[in-house]
C-alpha cells in the first residue's frame, strides 16, 4: 500500500512493544468501546480480534472487520498510542471465536489512520475514528459488504447488530477475548456517529472495552452490511454507544481500497461476479443477474445457431403473415362467389341471345 523502510527487530524494540501494548490495554479500558449482555458468536467470520501473539497465545486489544480479502477496517484510536511501525511488525488479525480458539492469524503489511482523525477527551466528539490494516496475504475468509448509501435515509428505530471481541462487563469481573454479538437499535445519529441506547436494546446490550473498531451492521434484503465502526461508549457500558458512520468514511476507504487492489469495484475484488448469486449492487452487471432464456449461442456443427428459434413477435397484435392466414378463407369465398356470379351472367346472356 505505502512503501515502508524495513528495519531490524531488536530485543529493545520487543520490550517497547510489550510496554506499548500494556499502555494501550489500559487506554482501551479507560475509553470503553465490549459487547455487554450479548451472546457468544460463532458466525461473522470476517470480524477479527486485533492484537499481538500467535494462534496458540493471543492478546486481543481491539476488533476489526474484513471488508476485502486484504483490508481490515477498525478504529483509529485502537492504534493511536502506538507507532504504526510497531503495529505492522507485531500486530495480528486473529480469525476465530476466542483468544483460545484462533483459526488463523493474519500478519500485517501496512497500517493507516484516517488523516482527519481527531481524538477528544469526550470520545463522543471524536472525528473520523477509523483505521485500515492491510494483511500481507488474502485472508481465507469471505469479506463483508460495507454500506454504500447515505445513512441519513435509514429510519431511526431500525435493528442493528454489533459484533466484537471486547469484555462482557466494565467491572473487574469482565471477560474479554471472546467474539460476541448483540442486537441493538438505531436510536439517533449525528453527522459522525450512529448511536444506540442500552434501554432500547434487547437485554440492554451495548458495546464496551475491546469492541472498539468492530462493526455495527444494518440488514438489507436479509443481508447484514457494515454501517459503522465501534468508536465510544459510556464508562460503565450501560447507557449508550456510538459507531463512526461508514458513509462519512467512504471516500477515504475507496482511496485505500484502490491503492491496495488497483480498483474500487468490491464485486471484482471480493469475487462476487459470476459466483452463482445475483448481486445487484455491483459496479458492473453481474452475469448471475442476467436472465437465462434457455437458448444457445451456438448450434450443432453445420447448423445455423438460430435454427429452431421463433421468428415471430410476442405482441398480441397480429402480424401481416397472421392477417394473411386469417383473411385467406374470406378471400377464397369472395373469389368463389365472384366466379359463380360471372358464370351465372354468362349463362343468362346465352339464354337471352
Amino acid at each position: 500500500m505505502r512503501n515502508r523502510s524495513p528495519h531490524k527487530r531488536s530485543p529493545l524494540l520487543a520490550l517497547l512493544l510489550s510496554l506499548a501494548f500494556s499502555s494501550f490495554a489500559a487506554h482501551a479500558s479507560n475509553a470503553p468501546p465490549p459487547i455487554v449482555n450479548g451472546q457468544k458468536e460463532s458466525g461473522f467470520d470476517s470480524v477479527v480480534g486485533l492484537g499481538a501473539g500467535t494462534e496458540t497465545s493471543a492478546f486481543i486489544a481491539c476488533t476489526g472487520n474484513l471488508i476485502t480479502p486484504r483490508i481490515v477496517l477498525t478504529a483509529a484510536h485502537c492504534g493511536g498510542d502506538l507507532p504504526l511501525d510497531l503495529v505492522v511488525d507485531f500486530g495480528k488479525a486473529f480469525f476465530g471465536t476466542s483468544d483460545s480458539s484462533i483459526d488463523y492469524a493474519g500478519a500485517l503489511s501496512d497500517a493507516v489512520m484516517h488523516p482527519d482523525y481527531e481524538p477528544n477527551q469526550d470520545a463522543s466528539k471524536n472525528k473520523y475514528d477509523a483505521g485500515i490494516l492491510v494483511l500481507t496475504e488474502d485472508a481465507p475468509y469471505p469479506p463483508m459488504r460495507i454500506w454504500a448509501g447515505n445513512l441519513k435515509q435509514v429510519e431511526l428505530g431500525e435493528p442493528m447488530k454489533s459484533v466484537g471481541w471486547g469484555t462482557d462487563s466494565a467491572d473487574s469481573s469482565g471477560v474479554s477475548g471472546i467474539k460476541r454479538s448483540a442486537d441493538l437499535t438505531l436510536d439517533s445519529r449525528t453527522n459522525m456517529f450512529l448511536i444506540s441506547n442500552s434501554v432500547t436494546n434487547p437485554n440492554q446490550a451495548n458495546i464496551c472495552s475491546g469492541d472498539s473498531g468492530g462493526p455495527v451492521f444494518l440488514e438489507e434484503n436479509g443481508e447484514w452490511i457494515q454501517a459503522g465502526v465501534h468508536s465510544w461508549g459510556d464508562i460503565n457500558c450501560q447507557v449508550t454507544g456510538g459507531s463512526t458512520r461508514i458513509d462519512t468514511l467512504m471516500p477515504w476507504i475507496l482511496e485505500n481500497v484502490e491503492e491496495v487492489h488497483g480498483t474500487t469495484d468490491f464485486c471484482s475484488i471480493n469475487g462476487n461476479y459470476d459466483d452463482g448469486l445475483c448481486d445487484l449492487y455491483c459496479d458492473e452487471v453481474d452475469p448471475d443477474c442476467m436472465e437465462d432464456t434457455g437458448g444457445s449461442d451456438t448450434g450443432a456443427e453445420g447448423e445455423d445457431p438460430l435454427a429452431g428459434g421463433c421468428a415471430c413477435t410476442s405482441s398480441s397484435t397480429p402480424t401481416s403473415a397472421t392477417w394473411a392466414l386469417l383473411l385467406l378463407p374470406l378471400w377464397l369465398t369472395i373469389q368463389r362467389r365472384s366466379s359463380d356470379t360471372h358464370s351465372a351472367s354468362s349463362n343468362t346472356t346465352s339464354v337471352s341471345n
